[in-house]
Parts: structure tokens; sequence; C-alpha cells
């Protein structure tokens, strides 16, 4: 997740020229990040925009041209901001690019990237629609679920997207400086005091090849920003993770296929699935979900408990005593803190176990050793 660094001078010009294209009210300066992730806690962002279907393609095309490449967020719920924040321009697909179109004759739903998983699953169950009940307690937005493959209780995005929308990286340029770091590609090593993300420029070039193999025409181009739709069969969907993690995109919708089914089933499969989240997750304090992905053969929470890390903590934010396979921020954390218990979760199930936990949270920024 590369972005920008920006200095003073060009954070006010971008902040003028933007200000020409975005209402005030969609565009901040100095926004705390904690604001926009569900971990609660981040710096400030230099630079903030949530642009509506309009303003987006605008705002992409004077940060092209300026050579600027935003960091593009949804919900934040699988984010983690350093404390730091990010000195660039921060792009949030959120309620302006939240529209939901069911087609309840071919069972088709078009939603766009800003829109929340629980709103399109209610929306899936109003019109009779089945398959989506899986998503419906996960508290991220579409878009962000479509580029990791988002999942639970059995069900993966991979099971129920037929296309996605997207603006492909060959129309955005290349970051410059150390800014931004993609969480699952970062290697941490002990006493360096930050992290370089590895270098994935021929796994991208590659990528996108394979997307573009697939795509239909754009729909519209905007002085070169065009709109390209991919298959889902080209999308490369495994186990937390899309070809879109190997790309620089901006998702702008995604067309989902759902079969017809009984409106009391699906209604109840829901509740029950929502039950057992409040029964066995911290949904009382800010998280970003699960904190780790499942490593083969192991079920994270379970070594993190076996290693007797259950309540670990340091500063604000904690492992769980609820379930260990989250770390939670019940005391007024900092990113640092969450951070903290990160690293050393990973180096105790290391040392007691050999098993490499790997974050499903990404980290944005710089973080201390």
């Amino acid at each position: 997740m590369n972005y920008t660094t920006l200095t003073p001078t060009q954070i006010k010009e971008t902040e003028n020229a933007l200000s020409e294209v975005v209402a005030a009210a969609h565009l901040l300066t100095s926004e705390p990040m904690k604001k926009h992730t569900t971990f609660r806690v981040g710096g400030e962002a230099a630079l903030f925009a949530a642009p509506d279907e309009k303003e987006l393609p605008e705002v992409l095309r004077i940060l092209s041209a300026r050579g600027i490449r935003p960091l593009v967020i949804g919900n934040g719920s699988n984010l983690l901001v350093s404390d730091e924040g990010i000195p660039g321009v921060v792009i949030k697909l959120g309620d302006e690019l939240s529209a939901i179109t069911v087609d309840e004759e071919s069972g088709t739903i078009t939603a766009q990237a800003g829109a929340r998983l629980g709103a399109v699953a209610r929306k899936a169950a109003e019109a009779s629609l089945a398959g989506m009940e899986f998503a419906s307690g996960i508290p991220g937005s579409i878009g962000g679920a479509v580029m990791m493959n988002a999942g639970a209780y059995g069900g993966e995005m991979k099971d129920i997207i037929t296309a996605v929308n997207f603006i492909p990286a060959g129309n955005l340029p290349a970051a410059s400086g150390n800014a931004g770091h993609r969480g699952e590609n970062t290697e941490h090593h002990e006493g360096n005091t930050e992290h370089r993300a590895e270098d994935t420029e021929h796994r991208a070039k590659t990528a996108g090849r394979r997307a573009e193999d697939t795509t239909m025409p754009g729909t519209y181009d905007t002085e070169g920003l065009s709109l390209h739709t991919a298959r889902a069969d080209a999308l490369s969907f495994s186990y937390r993770h899309s070809i879109f993690m190997e790309m620089d995109v901006v998702i702008t919708s995604v067309v989902l296929q759902l079969e017809r089914g009984d409106p009391e089933a699906i209604s109840a499969k829901m509740k029950e699935l929502n039950a057992r989240r409040i029964e066995k997750q911290p949904l009382e304090y800010p998280s970003a979900g699960s904190t780790f992905k499942r490593p083969e053969g192991y079920f994270a929470g379970k070594l993190i408990e076996d290693a007797g890390l259950r309540g670990y903590r340091v500063g604000g934010a904690a492992v769980s005593q609820k379930h260990c396979g989250f770390v939670v921020n019940d005391r007024n954390a900092t990113a640092q803190d969450v951070y903290d218990v990160i690293r050393h979760v990973q180096r105790e199930v290391k040392k007691q176990f050999g098993v490499t936990l790997e974050p499903e949270v990404r980290l944005i920024g710089t973080f201390r050793e």
C-alpha cells in the first residue's frame, strides 16, 4: 500500500488543486486517521478526500498529473496506521460511493466500493437472495473485501463475485519515498526502526497482464483514467488474497451473483451468524477483526492461547480475553501499542511452536521495534 510522501508546499498546492473539484465537506486537512479505522488509532492524514462518484475521476486525474499516488482506503477495518500519520493524500471510498443496485430477476447486485458489507447483505436479504449471509457481520466495505477476499463462517467473497470494476495501475504514477507499507508483505527485522515493503514491481506487472487478458473495454476515459472490468476468474482468488493485492488499482464497484432463497431462512442464518459473533468475538472493543491469518494446519487464536498470551498487554492494547485471535484497543491505545502486541505475539508463537503468524492487518507507516 504505497503512497507518495509530500512536502508542506506540495500539500498546500495539492489542496488548492483538489478544492477546485471536490466539495469542501469532502476534502479535509490534518484529518485524524483514528476516525477512519476500526482500531481507532493512527496519526493525521495531511490531505483526506472522500469524493463522490463524479469527483473521484477528477481527483485521480489531478493527482496523476502531479505525480502523486494516494493511499486508497475503505472502512479502515483492516488497517493499522502509525501514530506518525500519513504525510500524503488519503482517498476514502465511503458513504459518498456506496450505492447498491439489486436486480431481483437475475439475482445480481452491483455495489459501489464504499458500500458496507452489512448493508449489501441486508439488501440481498430483502430481495430474498441467498449467498451473502456470511458477510453480514463483517465491518468492512465491499471494495476492501474484494481486495483481500474477505470471508467468514465458510464463505468468501470469491464465491459470489462475478466482476469487478477498477481503474488500473497503469493510469497512476509510481510512489516516491519510503511511505506506505503492505502489511502482508512487510518483513520484520529485530532492531530495525522502520520496515520496508518488499519489491512487488515484477508481480504487479505480471498481475496486470493476467487481469487485462480478461478485462472488457473501459466504459469511460477521463484523460487516460479508464474504467476496466475484470471477470472473477481473472482475479486469482485464494485465502485472504486477490490479484489486486499485486496491483495498484482503485476498485470502484463490484458485481455479485446470488441465488434466490427463502427469506425466512436467509434471515435466520444471518441472525445465527451474528449471534455467534457476539458470543465469541470482542465486538465491544475497537479492533481490526482477526489480527492474524490462519497458518496452514493451525488456528492462530489457539496458538496464541497455548503460548500463554491471553490478555497480554502493551499500554492500551491487548490480546483479547474473549478471543485470542483478536488484538483490541481497550484502554485508549496508540498504534505503537497495537503494533508492539502484534510483534510480541509473533515472536512468542515462533519461539514456542516454530509457526510464523502473518498479520491479516495491513500496516501503514513506520513503527518502532
